[in-house]
């Protein structure tokens, strides 16, 4: 995967001719989140071991820009379907819908009512990714019925989404604001869109690796990992195991409580 990067980048040299230059245009290319970067770097530095390059030694190559993960929030099922309904306009609702759907906000920008298909179970979007990377990606019935008013009698090259990214943003956090509930951003709905899908399907009994590939799938990652963290489960499973402890105590209080009544 990351050697697929560097050809991206316009580096074609076999294993042993990467140089420290190329690493750095890998951790600096702005089309990657920082996850993407450290898996990418990570198999890409154990190639370079593989085959004795001695740039896989030099340590300060490998470190790129610090980056600390924060303020990251996962849009519940009940928040986007309250933006979906206080969107300001048919544009704004289009560009809330197609976020629900997983899609970054870059893909909503790109997105064309020819990219939309009719398949065997449902309508989908042909997405545009990263690096141009294709993937269809299967609509939710409520982003379809958002799509009808400014996709009828369009041509195959009109945008879906006819404004900017400043626009995208702002109609979120208009949507936000009219809905009466806590401030999000577009990348909050697409982690939310990717925990809700998890609990959706594991509700149905479909086990987690099934369920975590086909959700690598449609959110367009390479590597499950990148999947990993967008779901959370970290996060989720602290939250959990703060609730059962906040019982604990509560119930050793009510136990102690008795105690001295008595």
């Amino acid at each position: 995967s990351a050697y697929r990067v560097l050809r991206r980048l316009g580096f074609d040299p076999p294993p042993i001719g990467v140089t420290a230059s190329m690493v750095e245009a890998l951790l600096r290319c702005p089309d990657l989140a920082p996850t993407t970067k450290s898996t990418y770097t990570f198999c890409l530095r154990g190639l370079l071991r593989h085959v004795r390059n001695p740039v896989a030694e030099r340590k300060a190559v490998w470190k790129g820009p610090p980056w600390v993960a924060t303020n990251r929030d996962w849009a519940t099922v009940q928040e986007a379907n309250g933006m979906l309904d206080a969107a300001r306009d048919e544009v704004a609702r289009v560009g809330i819908a197609l976020l629900q759907c997983g899609l970054r906000d870059c893909e909503v920008l790109r997105a064309k009512v020819g990219d939309l298909q009719m398949g065997p179970n449902g309508w989908v979007l042909k997405v545009r990714g990263k690096f141009d990377k294709l993937r269809k990606v299967p609509l939710l019935d409520q982003t379809v019925v958002a799509l009808v008013p400014v996709t009828h009698g369009a041509p195959p090259n009109a945008p879906l989404y006819k404004w900017g990214r400043s626009r995208l943003w702002n109609d979120v956090r208009r949507a936000c604001e009219a809905s009466g509930i806590r401030h999000l951003r577009p990348y909050d709905l697409r982690r939310g869109f990717a925990r809700e899908y998890k609990r959706a399907f594991m509700a149905a009994g479909v086990d987690y690796l099934t369920v975590r590939d086909s959700l690598r799938v449609t959110m367009g990652h390479e590597h499950p990992d990148q999947t990993e963290y967008y779901i959370g489960s970290e996060a989720e499973n602290a939250a959990v195991g703060m609730r059962v402890l906040s019982s604990a105590y509560a119930a050793a209080a009510k136990v102690a409580a008795s105690t001295v009544g008595t």
